[in-house]
């Protein structure tokens, strides 16, 4: 989850050793909620449908990363794929997404 202004970024997909899709969702003025309950389903929004690979690359966090443009995404992942990693350097290459403009 991350904050973006008053909205909540959420990363929604399989949990544990699961495998299939993945969004990020957009939950509009989330910030304002003060009671639990059902959400109107048209203040959730779609903001992006992640790839994934089976048994590999299992989605962990996002953030913002204004460094790369206006609504890019950094998503980082648990258990990388050996193309993801570089063990002489002890790095792991994380993705930043650009989802397409709200309509």
């Amino acid at each position: 989850m991350r904050f973006d202004g008053d909205d909540l970024l959420l990363l929604v997909g399989p949990t544990m050793s699961l495998e299939g899709p993945a969004f990020v969702l957009r939950w509009r003025d989330a910030v304002h909620d003060n009671s639990s309950g059902v959400i109107s389903p048209n203040r959730i929004e779609t903001v992006a449908e992640l790839p994934y690979r089976l048994n590999v690359d299992h989605l962990e966090g996002l953030e913002l990363w204004p460094e790369a443009g206006p609504e890019a995404l950094l998503i980082i992942y648990d258990a990388p794929a050996p193309d993801r990693t570089d063990p002489d350097r002890f790095t792991v290459r994380a993705d930043v997404f650009h989802p397409p403009a709200a309509a």
